[in-house]
């Protein structure tokens, strides 16, 4: 699967919404973003906290946290470069680049990661696992991140489903087994559907 060219597609089609960055709706979109920043809710974002968005779409994050009046140090990374020049359009005084501009020793507090695994590539384990320890080396903090559950109904061929205890056995093995986290699969989208996803925030440095 192309992921750049799908997105290019999505973003020709409907232009800066949700759907271009494969959401249903602009509702589910940002209570998608309100549990992920729920990882930082022990020490807070403040004016001097750098963030994170991995695949950073259109700039759904910076929209929701100016309607918040929560300010951060923004860098938000994408593959699709229209989804960038949207970015910077509608937030210039925020950072959005590729990832490959991410200095090597660089640092983020928090790192957001929504979305990014749901499509049915071909290669998703090593995409997550890749994606993960990339992630892991640049924070400080924490990482929060979403998955579609193999606990539904039924599988979507084009979508990427990952058991929550592979998720667990891969965090434990990976960062090592005191790393603490918090997996969240007890909320209700819109549309009251059953939840078909699950939040991950796995804890670096934990300020009580």
């Amino acid at each position: 699967m192309d992921i750049s060219g799908h997105y290019k597609q999505l973003f020709q089609t409907y232009g800066d919404s949700p759907q271009a960055c494969q959401w249903s709706s602009r509702e589910s979109q940002r209570q998608r973003l309100a549990y992920l920043l729920g990882v930082a809710s022990v020490n807070g974002i403040q004016s001097t906290t750098k963030i994170l968005d991995f695949g950073c779409g259109t700039g759904a994050l910076p929209d929701f946290l100016l309607d918040k009046n929560i300010q951060a140090k923004y860098t938000g990374v994408d593959i699709v470069d229209e989804f960038l020049d949207c970015g910077r359009a509608k937030h210039p005084h925020q950072r959005f680049c590729k990832q490959f501009d991410i200095e090597p020793n660089e640092t983020f507090d928090y790192i957001f990661i929504s979305g990014i695994f749901n499509n049915n590539t071909g290669n998703n384990e090593l995409f997550f696992e890749t994606t993960l320890r990339w992630c892991w080396q640049h924070c400080n903090q924490a990482i929060a991140f979403n998955l579609l559950s193999t606990y539904v109904d039924y599988q979507e061929l084009d979508l990427w489903y990952k058991a929550p205890e592979q998720t667990i056995q891969f965090i434990k093995s990976e960062f090592g087994h005191r790393t603490p986290f918090q997996m969240l699969n007890d909320y209700v989208l819109p549309r009251g559907a059953i939840p078909s996803e699950y939040t991950v925030y796995v804890y670096k440095q934990l300020t009580q």
